[in-house]
């Protein structure tokens, strides 16, 4: 996330894209974080019940 950042304050000349694609970014990032904590979940339960 940090690079497609970095990358986008750098190259994006329109300051509307920057701030849609910032959101955007963000929101991935989110839900990113939510998928790994539900595997995570699942790999616990999964080691409980082996």
């Amino acid at each position: 996330m940090r690079a497609a950042m970095s990358k986008l304050f750098r190259e994006e000349p329109d300051v509307r894209e920057v701030i849609k694609l910032k959101a955007i970014y963000e929101l991935l990032e989110t839900v990113t974080d939510k998928c790994e904590d539900v595997a995570n979940l699942i790999e616990g339960i999964v080691l409980e019940n082996s």
